[in-house]
């Protein structure tokens, strides 16, 4: 069994440690987000941590207006208390509707580590998510594959669902443009030979391709042939 924490203890920790110069900052980078105290991840991550150690469960549920750390912290424990597998999962989907900004999304999956423990289990698991229609739910599938799934075996699934790909919303188009980009890291070949024949629309392919090379992965030589697609 979880224990609990009250709002009021959650609350005095953040309080504690807002900054509004930080707060500032966070809210001209996550434009969408909600109720921003202003508080560094690494402070929150090692906050939820120091939680998860004592199998402290915090939900935010019933909260009217919780703050953007507040879910942060919800998402962190999910990922870093030591719970049943199932229980785990249906953690996982309640906290995915609760998603709708990058910061929480990139930085839920990034903790998730616990799903290379069932790979194939999740790879089944974000298929629904890969087709939703809602921007946040199929980033959270992409920023999970490209995490996690980006392996020999799964290119030609992840090229077919770049081909597919439809979606117009912004978050979600990003996170397709860094999928290519990190397949481009990982299997430069193989990602080429895809790029020459790719259905992804432009302006995201593009987006792809311009993320690869800022990356300090890929060689000089390799990013003067991606400028032959831009």
């Amino acid at each position: 069994m979880q224990n609990k924490i009250t709002q009021k203890e959650i609350r005095n920790f953040l309080f504690s440690k807002a900054d509004i110069k930080y707060q500032k900052f966070s809210a001209a980078l996550t434009p969408n987000a909600k109720n921003i105290l202003g508080i560094k991840v690494p402070v929150i991550k090692q906050y939820a941590k120091e939680l998860a150690r004592h199998n402290i469960s915090y939900k935010t549920d019933k909260i009217k207006n919780p703050y953007f750390e507040e879910i942060m912290i919800e998402g962190f424990l999910i990922a870093y208390t030591k719970t049943p597998f199932e229980t785990f999962v249906k953690e996982i989907k309640n906290f995915i509707p609760k998603i709708n900004n990058w910061a929480h999304c990139d930085l839920f999956c990034s903790a998730l580590k616990r799903i290379k423990k069932d790979e194939d289990y999740f790879f089944d698991f974000i298929q629904p998510y890969l087709k939703s229609k809602k921007e946040f739910y199929q980033r959270f599938a992409f920023v999970i594959l490209l995490g996690y799934f980006v392996k020999k075996e799964h290119l030609n699934f992840i090229f077919e669902t770049l081909d597919n790909f439809k979606h117009e919303g912004y978050y979600a188009k990003m996170a397709a443009a860094w999928l290519l980009s990190v397949c481009f890291v990982k299997f430069p070949k193989e990602t080429l030979v895809y790029a020459k024949r790719s259905k992804l629309d432009t302006w995201t392919f593009k987006k792809g391709i311009e993320k690869t090379k800022q990356s300090f992965r890929v060689s000089k030589d390799f990013k003067e042939k991606l400028n032959n697609f831009l």
